[in-house]
This record gives structure tokens, sequence and C-alpha cells, in this order.
């Protein structure tokens, strides 16, 4: 199935496995990925040591595209960013609302920024 999704971010089929804290590690994403999905690997509970080793990890099971989810808070989110460009990770999706300066990075390396919309309210700002 082709949808706008598929085509944007390389997938086969239109469904993403999010980022889940413990959860959404090397083995979960490279799956989802292989199976045709976007698989999205969870980057807060991880050192960023621990971030670039699971992103190697990713790549060395599938030659399929993925994202990394991280929070826009963090203190380290530049450092994170950086990590997901200079591995040429395809997606980049955010917890909370990512700064315009960590947008500007990531579009400028061709990542696909998706934020994550929690409420309704956080999507109305978006959408008005």
């Amino acid at each position: 199935m082709e949808t706008a999704l598929t085509r944007l971010v390389g997938v086969r089929h239109p469904i993403v496995q999010t980022g889940m804290g413990w959860v959404a590690g090397p083995r979960l994403v490279s799956a989802a990925a292989n199976a045709g999905a976007l698989g999205v690997l969870a980057s807060a509970t991880m050192t960023l040591d621990q971030l670039r080793d699971a992103v190697r990890e990713v790549k060395s099971r599938t030659d399929a595209p993925f994202g990394v989810n991280l929070r826009a808070d963090a203190a380290d989110a530049g450092d994170r960013v950086r990590v997901i460009v200079d591995e040429g990770v395809r997606v980049a999706s955010f917890a909370l609302a990512p700064s315009a300066e960590l947008i500007g990075v990531l579009k400028e390396a061709g990542v696909v920024v998706v934020p994550s919309v929690g409420a309704r309210r956080h999507a109305e700002k978006v959408a008005a």
C-alpha cells in the first residue's frame, strides 16, 4: 500500500512502531523495519553512547529506514540530533516540541522530522 507516509520515509507499509522507553530497542526496531514498517528507536532512556551503539546495531540488522525518538527538552538534545545526522538515520520523532534550531539541523541533513502530538490541544496549536 502506497501512501504519503510510505513515500516520505521509504517504508512498504504505513505502520509506525513508535519509540517506547525500555521497549523500542534495536531488536524491535529492526524487526519492524524488516517487516516494512517504520521502526522508531526510543532514546530517552539511553545515554548518548548507548544511543550511538543502538543506532549502529539497528543498521547492522537492517538496510530499511528507521527513526529515533528523542525528548526535545533533554539537555543533550543537540548531541542526540548530531548522532541522528551523523549515522544517517532517516526519521527523527520528538516527544515535546523541538526548537526551530533542532528542526533546521535535521531538515538540512535530509532527516524527516515527526513531532508527537499527545493531546488534541497540541494538534490544534499546530494546525492554527
